[in-house]
This record gives structure tokens, sequence and C-alpha cells, in this order.
């Protein structure tokens, strides 16, 4: 039983969310394209700024030559995990992105932070490989 009285708060209105944004347009539907990502901000606000550039944006670009709409983004992207926690959440970003190695999230990353092909002094740049680092180490 829930101690309040407030309205359900809407998905696009979450907070502190591990998200997962689902391409469905052509061949990416079949190829279960996907981006999982991580916001302390509303998911609504992540949102916009998926509108306004970064890999999600390039995606449709560069996949599909279209400009991503808000209502497609907001139909296609699901919450996976919320919480209070946010180095848990962080966590469980960089646990999902290593599992299900999404397509749209290892496309972002430049050529040399791939574990093939690092840098000769073996640093790795990249936000999922960061976090993934991140989450070894906190185990």
């Amino acid at each position: 039983m829930k101690n309040t009285y407030l309205p359900p708060t809407h998905s696009m209105q979450e907070v502190n969310v591990v998200y997962q944004h689902s391409c469905t347009i052509g061949d990416c539907s079949h190829l279960n394209s996907r981006y999982i990502g991580f916001t302390s901000t509303t998911l609504s606000k992540r949102i916009t700024a998926h509108l306004q550039h970064g890999a999600i944006r390039r995606h449709y670009m560069n996949e599909h030559g279209l400009i991503l709409k808000r209502h497609h983004m907001e139909s296609n992207t699901t919450i996976l995990a919320k919480g209070n926690d946010l180095i848990r959440l962080k966590m469980t970003e960089a646990v999902h992105i290593h599992s299900e190695k999404p397509t749209i999230n290892i496309l972002q990353q430049p050529e040399s932070s791939l574990l093939s092909q690092r840098q000769a002094n073996g640093a790795a740049t990249g936000r999922s490989l960061a976090a993934l680092n991140a989450t070894r180490s906190a185990l």
C-alpha cells in the first residue's frame, strides 16, 4: 500500500530512471536497434536533449534520413529501472548496456574506445565503457 495520495506520475515526468529507446523503423524493428540510457532529470527533458543532438538523433538521420519527432521518441521509449540511488542506477545502466549490447549506444562511441581498438596507452573513452568500468570497480 502506498503512503501517498498524489496521482500517479506520467512516465515522461519520472526522474532517476534507466530507459530504453527502440527504433521501429524499417529493418531496425527486426534488428532490435536500441539505445539504453540513464537520466536524473525528467525523462521528458532527456528526450528533448536526444531530439537536438546525440546518438539517437544521428541514428535516425544516418540510417533512415529522418528527423526524429517527439511523438515517435516518446512512444518507443520505456523505463527499465527507477530509484533514488544514482550510483545503483548508473550501475544498472552499465549492466544493461554490457549484457544487451544496444546497437545505437555502440555506434555513438569513438572507434578508439572499442576494446579491440584501444589506444596504445590503454586508455578507453566513451560513456558506456566508463560506466562499465565503474561498475566493475564497485563490485
